[in-house]
């Protein structure tokens, strides 16, 4: 039918053979199937490949389209712009490789696109596990972050609330806007969301729908790395924040969010002990080291 809802999920994939499995099978059991699966293997050497063509030999329905290509090692931002081009269903479904997608996520998203048509982003809640303790679960809760009476752009330049696997876009939009942006080392995503907020508005669905590990190895160093981006990523849309309130006010959330990141990164430092790059920030930004009269210290050390 020319106007039935259809979806490709693109996923880059690196060095996953241990989890892409799981996630895969969680793509094949959707009540409602996509119309493909676009995966851009980005230089892995642990036969994630192999296992991605084992598992759909094994499993996939035959109503899905399966289409794999390899790349030299770029990174997660190259190889999804490469498997977007690859897509030709009018919406993406974005999923990283280890994680684990509801049986109905698509089926409720497609009946939240029919119901409730004309935004640039649907979404919904998920639910994080920590690697090694899966009772110790963590709720990523976007339906109560979001205020749909504010502009979705001032929002994310607030701050992200969004993740990746859980984004579905129109691929006509993304194609526009200009997909994900590789010279970021980081926070790509966080990039192309607040692009798309510039076009529009985004319905999230409470239910959670997806579900991630949270793992150990270098998750500090790679949230620090994040927040410098953001900082970047900060000032390059000030101008747009300006033209949408104004100088003043615009200075006024500009600072109040570089202060937020640097707060976050001075955190970050002292839990993974780099204490002299801790008392950098705190000696650029003196006022951090209280906040609503108590030392952020203290909330680190809890």
């Amino acid at each position: 039918m020319q106007n039935e809802i259809q979806f490709s999920v693109v996923m880059p994939s690196y060095n996953s053979k241990r989890f892409i499995a799981a996630t895969l099978l969680s793509v094949f059991r959707q009540s409602y199937l996509p119309k493909e699966i676009c995966i851009v293997d980005d230089g892995s050497s642990d036969g994630t490949v192999e296992e991605i063509y084992r598992i759909a030999e094994e499993s996939m329905p035959k109503e899905i389209i399966l289409k794999i290509e390899r790349q030299k090692n770029q990174g997660a931002g190259s190889a999804r712009n490469k498997a977007i081009a690859m897509c030709s269903a009018p919406w993406i479904a974005f999923l990283d490789s280890d994680d684990i997608c509801n049986k109905e996520k698509l089926e409720k998203i497609k009946k939240a696109i029919e119901e409730c048509p004309g935004h640039v982003i649907y979404t919904h809640n998920e639910e994080a596990f920590w690697e090694g303790n899966e009772d110790k679960k963590q709720l990523n809760d976007m339906f109560s972050l979001y205020n749909p009476k504010e502009s979705l752009f001032l929002q994310l330049y607030k701050g992200n609330i969004f993740s990746t696997s859980c984004m579905v876009v129109s691929r006509e939009i993304v194609n526009e806007v200009g997909a994900f942006h590789t010279d970021l080392l980081s926070a790509q995503d966080y990039d192309l969301w607040i692009r798309l907020g510039m076009r529009g508005s985004a319905y999230i669905l409470p239910e959670v729908l997806e579900y991630y590990i949270l793992r150990k190895d270098n998750i500090s160093v790679k949230v620090y790395r994040r927040y410098c981006c953001e900082i970047k990523i900060a000032q390059f849309y000030k101008k747009e924040l300006e033209r949408l309130l104004g100088i003043k006010k615009a200075n006024q959330i500009y600072r109040k969010r570089i202060f937020r990141i640097h707060k976050i990164e001075c955190y970050l430092a002292v839990k993974a002990g780099r204490w002299r790059e801790a008392f950098k920030i705190l000696f650029r930004f003196p006022l951090m080291y209280f906040v609503k009269g108590r030392s952020i210290l203290n909330d680190i050390s809890k």
